[in-house]
C-alpha cells in the first residue's frame, strides 16, 4: 500500500478518537465528492408528504410482486432503499470496506469518507435509555407507516434529529453490504444537526490507487454487494474492463 493510503487509514484512527469509537462502534459511509450532505434521496429534490405517500404505496400495493412480503413498515423501507427508491433512510455500513467501494465504485472527484458514533447519537437524541443501536422488530420504535405514510391522523414522531436503526436484513444486497440505517425527519444536513456525532474523511487522489488496491485484496467488488444478475453483470464489465 502506498504511503497516502496508510495516511488516509491514520485520518480515520483520528476521526474515530475524536468521536469516541477508537476501538469499537463506528459505522461509515461513502461519498463520491466529499461536498455531497448527508441527507436522504427523499428530501434531495422537491419533496412532500404526498409524494412520499404516494411511492410507499405504489411499492406496497403495485410492486409487491417484486418483493418478498416484509414483516413490518421499515423493512418496505428499507428494501425500497437499497433498490434506489427514495425514501428518508441514509445508508450506513459496519465496515469501512464496504464505503469505500461506494466511495470510488463509481465516476468519483475528491472522494470521502463519512464516520458516525450512532451510540452517541441515539443517546443525545433521547432514542434510547442508554447509548445503543435500536432494532426494528424488538425495540419499541415508532411505525414508519403510522407516522408518515398516513394523510391523515398521523402518529407523531417523538425524536428531532436522525435515530440509527439496524433493520433485519431480509435482502441478500442488505446481509453482504452490512447495512445499517439513520431516520431523518428534515432535509437538514446531519453534518450540522449532528456535528459532534459525525466525521468527514477525504480520500486524496494519491490514495485512490491503495483504496483499490485494498478492495481487491479485501474481495469486495460488485458480485459480493449485489449478489444478482444485475451486479455479476457490473462485475464481469469491471473484470475484463468492457
Amino acid at each position: 500500500m502506498n504511503s497516502s493510503f496508510i495516511e488516509f487509514i491514520s485520518e480515520i484512527e483520528r476521526a474515530r478518537e475524536q468521536l469516541g469509537c477508537s476501538r469499537t462502534g463506528a459505522f461509515y459511509r461513502g461519498h463520491s465528492k466529499s461536498a455531497y450532505k448527508l441527507i436522504p434521496s427523499i428530501f434531495r429534490e422537491n419533496f412532500s408528504s404526498e409524494k412520499e405517500h404516494n411511492l410507499y404505496v405504489d411499492c406496497y400495493a403495485r410492486g409487491n410482486h417484486l418483493i418478498r412480503t416484509p414483516q413490518n413498515s421499515w423493512e418496505l423501507l428499507s428494501i425500497m432503499q437499497h433498490f434506489g427508491i427514495p425514501t428518508r433512510l441514509l445508508d450506513w455500513s459496519e465496515c469501512l470496506s464496504i464505503a469505500l467501494f461506494f466511495a470510488i465504485s463509481e465516476s468519483h472527484e475528491d472522494p470521502a469518507i463519512w464516520i458516525i458514533n450512532p451510540f452517541k447519537l441515539n443517546s443525545a437524541n433521547k432514542a434510547s435509555g442508554r447509548p445503543r443501536i435500536l432494532t426494528i422488530g424488538l425495540d419499541d420504535f415508532p411505525d414508519y407507516e403510522s407516522c408518515f405514510v398516513r394523510l391523515k391522523n398521523k402518529d407523531v414522531w417523538q425524536y428531532h434529529n436522525p435515530v440509527f436503526v439496524q433493520i433485519p436484513w431480509s435482502e441478500e444486497r442488505m446481509r453482504n453490504q452490512k447495512g445499517f440505517f439513520t431516520v431523518h425527519t428534515t432535509e437538514e444536513p446531519m453534518e450540522a444537526s449532528c456535528k459532534n456525532y459525525v466525521r468527514c474523511v477525504p480520500i486524496k487522489k494519491d490514495a485512490i490507487q491503495g483504496v483499490k488496491r485494498f478492495l481487491e485484496y479485501a474481495g469486495i467488488n460488485e458480485d459480493v454487494l449485489f449478489p444478482d444478475i444485475e451486479g455479476f453483470g457490473r462485475f464481469l464489465r469491471d473484470r475484463y474492463k468492457i
